[in-house]
């Protein structure tokens, strides 16, 4: 062997020798770090708490152990560590968190956890009042306490409503004032109520206001008498008393329109009339209705009247034309005569010379 390998081989060994002398860098035991003891939640709020580990080598892996107790209901444990949700249960539940190292090392704790409740409370009231034949749909909206929950009435309400699953639903056939009480209970037993509450349900009705007035020979007209709208049945509107104006027709959907052919004031009542089963609801509106003639246009100013042709420009006339012409030729030969006259007279007046 050369002198050059021969130093090589001693460097080599050398560096060996002080790494296998060197002692290997301590690793800290793996642990999760202690949770809030004993943790606490509330059922129907929404809960999150995240899991840290220390020590062994990262990256690092939470779990549930299966045989260490019973997680909260709605709760759940990510790989991550994020214990989130919403605990729908109350009570104290007892279990155990495991987390896993990029080396397969292990550690654990157990977790102690409180899930309480808020009092139970039952919902707002319905609107009121509300019309007869259109839908109502209320829910009560209960909070606290555990679900699911379930509701007693007692009272009366209008035919054609109910209270299913804690929703004022239906369409009622009735009008008036409806007295009633409702109760809550929730999983465990708790209740809340009996609440009383008042419905108060009037009838439907014709909306729009009347036509206004006059109307007009000759012209198309056109007006609407618009209902309640939503209603569970389509209404009827027919004339109830009076007479229309000639030229004008009432449909059974409320539609008014024609072209009214005689003046005059007509007063008639339009009725709106609901039947649904045996409910039968109607709604009257009294008009007042003139019909006249349309005005007369009105003339712009400076403008002729379509009644009589544009005036012409005015021309002079003929005879005092001629007469002009006259007048103004003799005043030439008066004064052509005059001209001349003078003339000669200079002429016989001068004196010869010699």
């Amino acid at each position: 062997m050369s002198w050059f390998w021969r130093i090589v081989v001693a460097a080599c060994l050398g560096v060996a020798a002080v790494f296998v002398a060197q002692p290997a860098a301590a690793v800290d035991p793996l642990a999760i770090n202690p949770p809030p003891s004993p943790m606490t939640a509330t059922v129907t709020v929404p809960f999150s708490y995240t899991f840290t580990a220390s020590g062994g080598t990262a990256p690092y892996a939470f779990s549930i152990d299966p045989g260490g107790g019973t997680l909260t209901l709605g709760l759940s444990l990510d790989s991550s560590g994020l214990l989130s949700g919403t605990p729908i249960a109350p009570g104290t539940w007892i279990f155990t968190v495991v987390v896993t190292d990029a080396t397969n090392a292990t550690a654990e704790v157990d977790v102690t956890m409180n899930v309480g409740t808020l009092p139970l409370t039952l919902g707002s009231p319905p609107p009121s009042p509300v019309t007869a034949l259109v839908n109502v749909s209320h829910p009560f909206l209960s909070t606290g306490g555990t679900p699911p929950y379930t509701y007693t009435l007692l009272g009366d309400l209008p035919s054609g409503m109910a209270l299913s699953s804690g929703v004022l639903v239906g369409y009622p056939h009735e009008v008036g004032t409806f007295n009633f009480t409702v109760r809550v209970k929730d999983f465990t037993g708790d209740t809340d109520g009996p609440i009383a509450f008042t419905l108060v349900v009037v009838p439907p009705t014709i909306v729009s206001p009347a036509p206004s007035s006059p109307i007009y020979t000759g012209q198309a007209f056109s007006h609407t008498f618009a209902t309640t709208a939503a209603t569970l049945v389509t209404p009827t509107v027919s004339l109830l008393t009076g007479a229309l104006p000639p030229g004008l027709a009432l449909g059974p959907d409320g539609v008014l329109a024609g072209t009214p052919t005689t003046t005059g004031t007509y007063a008639f009542t339009v009725q709106a009339s609901w039947t649904a089963g045996r409910a039968t609801f109607t709604a009257d509106q009294a008009v007042t209705l003139e019909v006249a003639v349309p005005p007369a246009p009105t003339t712009p100013p400076n403008t002729p009247s379509p009644s009589s042709p544009a005036e012409s420009p005015q021309l002079p006339d003929t005879g005092s034309s001629i007469s002009l012409f006259v007048a103004a030729g003799m005043l030439m030969i008066g004064a052509g005569v005059v001209f001349v006259w003078r003339s000669r007279r200079n002429r016989a007046t001068e004196v010869p010379h010699s």
